[in-house]
């Protein structure tokens, strides 16, 4: 197997890429590319999506992220350091990892000694820019730059670890390129070339660099500069950056071929260890259903009833009996370990079933709601949206831990896609557009409909055709915010 990206970026790393994950595997498939791997920042949000659509197309799919981590030298800071999941074990070691990043109070990393606790079944690349290693030699102290790739030897082994090298013609780039390659080869350390890439074509740059202006400064400062060379990249258009290696380009192949996850191998979650939970929640609301309507007239008990016994039947059709009743323990648990848990967003605010259980606080016939279904998918869990305080959200994931023997339960961050009107608001202000052409815009995109293209919004706004047709800078805003639209999301 010949160049595989190694370090590759969805939309799911916030403010550092344009690619979904549709997009990425389909520009993947079209440059004909063997192996991919997804390495989001501190995230594996998008990996089963990514795992299916991969396989789908033929393509084998490398699990990874993109980890942020205290100094490995005791030198203070936040470093970057790519991490890939050679197998089973070591994907579960990369789910905890990004647990742990959800588990600081301010800004997500891991120390030192979280990467040697999780450390089996993970290959490392020494980073980008922000790796510590490159840090290192960027401020001239190669000796750190030594000591943090031994550190690394010290944690994965020898063969797990390799130089991250990445040329976008950065003068930084080569100067820890050449640096890199001679302290790695003295440590008996191999190097593997990528191209950490963030959007589809070299046409997508600008756009890319309008996006990378929205974000925060890192808080390192480093510089990721060479933005016009940061797309979807094959092996001969990687292999003018490293003339005369080969090595670093074959090396990445060599990675892809050792890591072998598969998702779908596992199967689906057992919430009961019950012979029959179909059974058991029917009888388990059968008896609560008389504590909650004991007192209601007849023929409004046998209207509940109905009701309950239609969501009973939709239940054990969508294959999803066991995941209510492990809900209803969730919440009887949390309950007695002082964990207040509330449902805010989920089909099961609709559910009669859901109030009997006493999983949701209010009759939702009372309300005028009406339910329609648990799941899209048969056999899939329903979405639970559940709020809980701060301070008790370790004691949650440990409490989840307890009722799910023989699994890891772990933190995700959840993303809100960012408006249309928002993305042009904020366009404008990079572009310095004048303000009454801000609020023009502005004004118009509140009231449009979620679009995907320039034509359907200018279809349906006579201003926006006009300022389109007119005027240079709402043209660019326009054309650069939906560019941007479904890329942005607030965490």
């Amino acid at each position: 197997m010949g160049y595989v990206p190694l370090h590759t970026h969805s939309v799911y790393s916030q403010y550092e890429s344009l690619m979904t994950i549709k997009e990425l595997v389909l520009r993947a498939a079209h440059l004909e590319l063997p192996a991919l791997a997804l390495t989001d920042h501190w995230s594996t949000y998008g990996h089963h999506e990514f795992f299916r659509l991969a396989t789908e197309h033929g393509i084998r799919p490398i699990l990874g992220a993109e980890m942020r981590h205290a100094s490995l030298t005791g030198s203070g800071g936040l470093y970057h350091l790519t991490v890939l999941a050679e197998n089973e074990t070591g994907y579960a070691n990369l789910v905890s990892l990004v647990t742990r990043h959800s588990m600081k109070d301010k800004e997500p990393f891991v120390t030192p000694e979280e990467l040697s606790e999780f450390r089996e079944g993970l290959i490392v690349l020494t980073g980008c820019l922000r790796g510590e290693a490159a840090q290192a030699i960027l401020h001239g102290t190669l000796g750190r730059a030594k000591a943090v790739i031994e550190r690394l030897v010290e944690i994965y082994g020898p063969t797990n670890v390799f130089a991250e090298l990445m040329n976008h013609t950065a003068a930084s780039e080569r100067l820890v390129i050449d640096q890199l390659t001679i302290i790695s080869g003295r440590l008996g350390v191999q190097a593997v070339a990528t191209n950490n890439d963030k959007y589809l074509v070299k046409e997508d740059a600008e756009h890319y660099g309008v996006l990378r202006s929205m974000a925060r400064r890192d808080s390192n400062g480093a510089s990721v500069g060479g933005h016009e060379e940061s797309y979807l990249k094959r092996e001969r258009d990687v292999a003018p950056y490293f003339p005369g290696e080969s090595g670093p380009l074959e090396r990445s192949g060599e990675i892809a071929n050792r890591c072998s996850v598969d998702l779908g191998r596992s199967g689906r979650i057992r919430f009961s260890t019950a012979g029959n939970p179909d059974e058991g929640l029917k009888n388990m609301c059968e008896r609560r259903f008389l504590l909650k309507f004991h007192h209601r007239p007849h023929d409004e008990r046998r209207y509940l009833r109905s009701a309950l016994s239609r969501e009973l039947e939709a239940a054990r059709a969508q294959d999803v009996c066991d995941f209510l009743v492990f809900v209803r323990e969730l919440f009887l648990e949390a309950a007695n370990r002082g964990v207040w848990l509330e449902v805010v967003g989920s089909d099961l605010l609709d559910s009669l079933l859901a109030y009997v259980l006493g999983i949701v606080p209010l009759n939702p016939l009372d309300q005028d709601l009406v339910f329609e279904s648990f799941t899209a998918r048969p056999g899939a869990p329903p979405f639970v949206e559940m709020i809980t305080s701060e301070e008790r959200k370790e004691i949650f994931l440990e409490l989840l831990g307890s009722l799910l023997p023989g699994y890891r339960a772990s933190f995700q961050m959840t993303e809100e896609e960012v408006s249309l009107a928002t993305i042009a608001r904020e366009v404008g202000e990079r572009l310095e557009a004048p303000h009454d052409l801000r609020d023009r815009i502005n004004r118009e995109l509140a009231y449009a409909k979620r679009r995907h293209s320039v034509a359907a919004l200018l279809e349906d706004s006579d201003v926006l055709m006009h300022l389109y047709a007119t005027d240079p800078v709402a043209k660019r805003i326009l054309q650069t915010s939906c560019a941007l639209q479904g890329k942005m999301f607030h965490l």
